[in-house]
This record gives structure tokens, sequence and C-alpha cells, in this order.
């Protein structure tokens, strides 16, 4: 690990892998990341001049909804945890991300959440503009056009950075079936990322915000009289199709090559045992029940719930003279975690 290769040429390989499920698709891009990826040296903080392997990685995963639902190699990652990035895509927490406009200059803590960047894109750049609407709306209007995309690259801040939001891009696509419903496809442009701890997370993130454009889609068609190319049950049906997600550096750093050596290790020796991915994956019939457990006990919420009082109460102390205006921001902020349950709710079935 410690060598360069000896037909090195400095080119960071293309490589591929696709799958039927989330944690299938995942298991793929690591091995050929691990068997196929270029080594190097990188300085920087986190390599500081130590051997790394990379690639540009694109991950198709065929169903989204699969009943294999996360990998069991992936480590500890508590169901909360991931119940709660879900509340995080769909808007939940963009309070914590820091906010010029209240916060102190020179605030450390994480600039953005991805749902924040789509929402509020240019927020105190430019003109602001909800991507995610226009989004549903455009796709709703015109599902036959191939522009309906959101963003998060501002080039005036994001060049001058350390640390830019990684995702870039979504785009998304109603493709239409024969039986006048739509299968919504969609791909996640990623410029850097480092599988072993944030891709898994971000390929679940994914998946959801995916589901809700295609509710949403959904519901905006039904009243729009000129769209109403119906399926058999006499209503229109958007439903999710295949997720492709992209990433230009597909990375390993030096510090977490030993977690990328043990999981080959461990897919190694469940494929001597010619075991399944069934085998390797917990199943939506078990993640998805303690999902629900977290709704009806509230635990998640009222995690986020006290997150946001208190980012609000900092706010409100470092800004006496905005009260009212921070308290109406707050009694918004918590009328959408209801929402974001609402539909959690639903999805969960």
């Amino acid at each position: 690990m410690g060598e360069y290769e000896m037909d090195f040429d400095g080119n960071i390989p293309v490589l591929s892998a696709n799958g039927e499920s989330m944690p299938e698709t995942w298991e793929n891009s690591l091995v050929a990341l691990h068997d196929h990826g270029i080594r190097y040296a990188r300085g920087g903080p986190k390599d500081q001049g130590k051997m790394q392997t990379d690639s540009t990685m694109t991950m198709a995963v065929n169903n989204p909804g699969s009943d294999d639902f996360f990998h069991k190699y992936i480590g500890t990652v508590p169901p909360q945890n991931l119940f709660a990035y879900a509340f995080e895509f769909l808007g939940a927490k963009d309070c914590l991300a820091v906010d010029p406009r209240y916060d102190p200059e020179g605030d450390t803590r994480w600039e953005y959440t991805y749902h924040l960047a789509f929402e509020r894109y240019n927020e105190g750049i430019g003109k602001t503009i909800d991507q995610i609407a226009e989004v549903i709306e455009r796709l709703a209007d015109k599902p036959h056009k191939r522009n309906s995309q959101m963003i998060t690259w501002r080039p005036e801040k994001d060049l001058h950075e350390d640390y830019p939001a990684c995702m870039q891009r979504g785009w998304f696509f109603p493709v239409p079936m024969p039986d006048g419903s739509f299968k919504l496809n969609a791909n996640y442009h990623f410029r850097s990322r480092n599988p072993m701890t944030a891709a898994p997370m971000n390929l679940f993130g994914e998946s959801v915000f995916q589901s809700y454009i295609a509710d949403m889609v959904q519901e905006r068609m039904q009243g729009k009289p000129e769209q109403q190319v119906l399926s058999p049950d006499k209503r229109i049906l958007v439903v999710p199709g295949r997720l492709c997600d992209i990433t230009d550096s597909y990375h390993v750093s030096s510090r977490d090559l030993p977690l990328l050596e043990k999981f080959i290790e461990q897919h190694h020796a469940s494929v001597e045992k010619e075991e399944e991915i069934s085998d390797r994956a917990y199943g939506r019939d078990l993640f998805f029940p303690l999902f629900r457990d977290f709704t009806q006990t509230g635990e998640v919420k009222h995690m986020i719930q006290d997150e946001i009082s208190n980012r609000y109460a900092e706010r409100i102390e470092s800004n006496p003279g905005l009260v009212d205006q921070l308290c109406d921001e707050k009694d918004r902020e918590l009328a959408r975690l209801d929402e974001i349950e609402s539909w959690l709710i639903k999805f969960l079935g």
C-alpha cells in the first residue's frame, strides 16, 4: 500500500458499479475501487503525504426500493442516525447550518445541508432560488423536458472555501411508461467523497429525496388537466425509478484504508461461503419497523426539536433586537418538522 504501482500513469481511473439494491451497488463500488483504483501519495491535512486510493465512480442502483436496504459491513450507524438523516435531507435541520445573518463571523460549524443548498440557492450572494419547488413544478408541467436539475455550486463563494458541498447536482426525469404512469429517474453528481463513511448514508438520503420528489410531482400532476394521462386505476402515478450516483473523486483516505481492507476481507469470506447479498445486508423488514417505532415514540423528532430550539435560543441571545423575527423562523422550522414527519410516516407505509 505504501508504494506506487509500476504502471502508475497519474490518471484517475473511471470505474462503475451496478446493483439491484443500494447495499449491493455500494459493495460492488468498494470492490472496484480496491481492485482498480489508483494509489498515490497526497498532501493536505488528512493524508499528510501518505498513500490513498482514488477513482471516478459511477454507481447505478436499479431499484432503490429493494428489500435489501443497508449493508451490514458499514460499521456502527445507529438506525436513529439514519432516520435523522432522512429528516435532514428533507429540510428538518436547515437552521443548524451557519447563517451569517445571525451567527458570529468565523463560526466553524457546518455551512450547509443539501436541502438548504437546493431550496435557498444563492442566499446571501444573489437572488435566492427555491430549486426544489421550481423542479417539482417543471416536472409536473413539462415532464418531457430534460432540464429539471438542482445545483449547489456557487463559484462566487465555493471557489474560495476549503469544504464546499460535496454533492453538486441532482437531475430528475420522469420516464413515461406504457400504462400512463411515470418512473422518476434520478442522477446525483458529487465532486468528492469517502465511500467508507459518507456514501452509504448519501445513497439512503438520495433515495428518500427521490421518493419525495416523485410524490410531490404526482400531487401537482393530479391538479393539471393538461397532464391527465392516466394509469389504469384512473390516476396519475409517479414512482421512483433507478438512481445513478456519480463521484469525481471516490477516494479512501490513508486513515481509512484499513477499513477498506477489512471490508474486502469480509466480502471475500462471504463470497467463499456462497452467501448472497441478502446475507450481507439488512432488510427493510428490520429497519422500517424501527423507523416506525421512532415516529411513534418521537425519539428522533424530539432530538431534532431540541436541536432547533437550542440553535434559536443561541441566536436570540446574540441578537436581542430580532426576537420576534427569530421566534417566527423557529415556529416555521418546527412546523416543517411536523410536515416532514407526516410524509415519512407515509413513506414507511
